[in-house]
């Protein structure tokens, strides 16, 4: 959901326009660049609890990675022709390079602590200047997060609303005064810049706010809102980019560059039909068909081939 925001305004060219500056600063501190990152490092997740399964499925955990890999690839080739600014093909390329050679990983304690200080130290870093280094380090700790059952571990335990609620409220606050050395830049009044920390740290505020909601009532609620397009996060990444077209070529000519706040409030407005129409059809496909249609495309590419038979298999494992 947070993807479509940032994508929505550049496909039909809003995000040129700067509205009042006080509009624009609360658009930059609350959207801009906060769910890349953690696109980025739920991917890297993903993989790694996908590779701690992998050896009970085939006899070729690895090969079936990387067909996922490569099927990631071409999907973005393709998307890439419509969405200049999509990730699927830079993730895939990171996953070759980085998430495959993890697997070789050794068992050891020690190892996995070394890579995650120098994944720790490449996000800090590509935190501060920008570029691969920031990728590099979430979709290396993602990994190892995934592998060490994180996920798991933070819905388990009873710590978690108490320790989550203040990750959320210190990295607002950090986020904030981050934001603020960042307009003090801009406006001549300080020297040393931020980078991207304030972005991060953001991003990680949105994700310890939403695991403290989670332990809360409204965990029903969330679960009804954002588990249908979750299941189906693939396919509505791809098909989002084909409904921001269509909205962009429907609306009257330039509209979308008329320079003005509405402008902003359409592009909006439209991010919510969007996603209230993904809502509805994720919510009824799956109802009818279990699996998304890419996602259930990318799962038969990914295990293709010969599986491990019951035979091979523990009773914990079948």
């Amino acid at each position: 959901m947070g993807i479509l925001l940032v994508n929505f305004p550049e496909v039909v060219g809003v995000h040129e326009i700067r509205p009042d500056g006080q509009v624009y600063q609360w658009l930059d501190f609350l959207i801009e660049g906060h769910f890349f990152p953690l696109f980025c490092l739920l991917f890297a997740i993903g993989f790694g609890m996908m590779w701690r399964t992998a050896p009970l499925r085939t006899s070729r955990p690895r090969f079936a990675l990387v067909r996922r890999l490569l099927l990631l690839g071409i999907l973005g080739v393709l998307h890439s022709q419509l969405q200049p600014s999509e990730v699927l093909l830079l993730y895939a390329l990171f996953g070759f390079f980085i998430l495959i050679p993890m697997t070789f990983l050794p068992p050891a304690k020690w190892a996995r602590w070394i890579l995650f200080i120098i994944g720790a130290l490449l996000i800090a870093v590509g935190g501060w200047v920008g570029g691969w280094m920031l990728i590099a380090g979430l979709f290396v700790v993602g990994f190892l997060a995934g592998q060490a059952r994180i996920p798991e571990r933070i819905a388990s335990s009873t710590h978690t609303r108490r320790v989550s609620a203040f990750i959320a409220l210190a990295c607002a606050a950090l986020s904030l005064f981050g934001f603020w050395l960042k307009q003090a830049v801009e406006n001549g009044n300080a020297s040393a810049t931020p980078g991207q920390l304030p972005t991060l740290l953001m991003a990680a505020g949105y994700v310890a706010m939403f695991i403290t909601l989670l332990r809360t009532p409204a965990r029903r609620v969330l679960t009804q809102i954002f588990a249908p397009l979750g299941k189906m996060s693939l396919t509505n990444y791809i098909t989002a980019t084909l409904l921001m077209m269509v909205a962009k070529y429907l609306a009257p000519g330039g509209w979308w560059e008329s320079g003005t706040v509405a402008a902003w409030i359409t592009t909006f407005a439209s991010c919510a039909v969007i996603l209230a129409m993904q809502w509805a059809w994720s919510k009824a496909w799956q109802q009818w068909f279990g699996q998304g249609p890419l996602e259930r495309v990318w799962r038969n590419f990914t295990w293709w081939g010969k599986s491990k038979s019951n035979s091979q298999q523990s009773p914990s494992q079948k």
